[in-house]
């Protein structure tokens, strides 16, 4: 391993972190959108319905990839192997990896929770489950907040081990995506001119 070779492994992992936070991103959008423009949803029910339904489940998929484990994966806890069998690459040397693995290590909770969700209703049809799903979410909780901490922290994991090997930053948050938003009011006003009916004089 070199340099240049877990400078691009940590660049990729950055890249399908930012996938996942956009998905995240977008769906907050439309559930903003669906309280305040209501109209615009309602113009096409179905196709949002598939939509956000997608969105979260891509979210999920590509989280759990993010902090997947085991042989021939590529995930944090792989890098982080990468990484303590190269101390010399890093200014911090040893210390660097031990405060990585640390903050890691803080989130196992979160991470064991988020992998048996994965395996039970996203990636696979257990069917134990197949049709209460929602006891697998209840029982191994992830809320909104977390999803988001575990997107912070596969960005900050991934930034932190860049800075080290003096590298540029790669943020997974886009400066804006304004795609939905803008397709919410240009529904919301189709919406509003069906509802007016003109008066013939």
């Amino acid at each position: 391993m070199t340099k240049i070779e877990l400078t691009e492994i940590v660049r990729s992992f950055l890249f399908r972190a930012s996938i996942a936070e956009s998905d995240r991103y977008i769906f907050e959008q439309y559930c903003d959108a669906n309280k305040k423009q209501p109209e615009g949803i309602k113009m096409a029910p179905i196709f949002w319905q598939i939509t956000s339904r997608a969105l979260v489940h891509n979210l999920m998929m590509e989280l759990a990839k993010l902090y997947e484990s085991g042989k021939d994966v590529m995930g944090i806890e792989e890098i982080l192997e990468i990484c303590d069998k190269n101390t010399s690459f890093f200014v911090g040397g040893i210390d660097f990896t031990a405060k990585l693995r640390k903050t890691l290590s803080d989130k196992q909770e979160l991470v064991s929770n988020l992998r048996k969700q994965r395996n039970k209703i996203w990636a696979h049809n257990d069917c134990r489950f197949f049709l209460t799903p929602e006891v697998v979410e209840h029982e191994f909780r992830l809320s909104w907040g977390e999803i988001e901490d575990l997107l912070n922290l596969a960005g900050d994991f991934g930034n932190a081990i860049l800075a080290e090997l003096g590298e540029s930053p790669k943020s997974i948050h886009r400066d804006s995506i304004d795609d939905v938003k803008r397709i919410f009011e240009t529904m919301q006003t189709e919406a509003m001119k069906v509802q007016v009916v003109p008066t013939n004089l």
